[in-house]
């Protein structure tokens, strides 16, 4: 969010990005999550960031500045 939005991101912030990261390498990884392979679990958390990316490339504060 800093790089993004230019500023801090709040508590509340974090924690819902970190809860996203995690439900997302869950359901790419599925049950290889425990045994998944340092390149499995590289490309699923590289495709989870981009999510996050893209995500925050859609708010309206990235959108709109003031």
């Amino acid at each position: 969010i800093r790089q993004t939005l230019t500023r801090i991101p709040s508590t509340t912030e974090r924690k819902s990005i970190g809860d996203f990261l995690e439900s997302f390498l869950k359901l790419q990884l599925g049950e290889k999550l425990g045994t998944a392979t340092p390149d499995e679990r590289l490309a699923a958390e590289r495709a989870a960031w981009s999510h996050v990316a893209q995500m925050l490339f859609n708010t309206n504060e990235f959108v709109y500045v003031d």
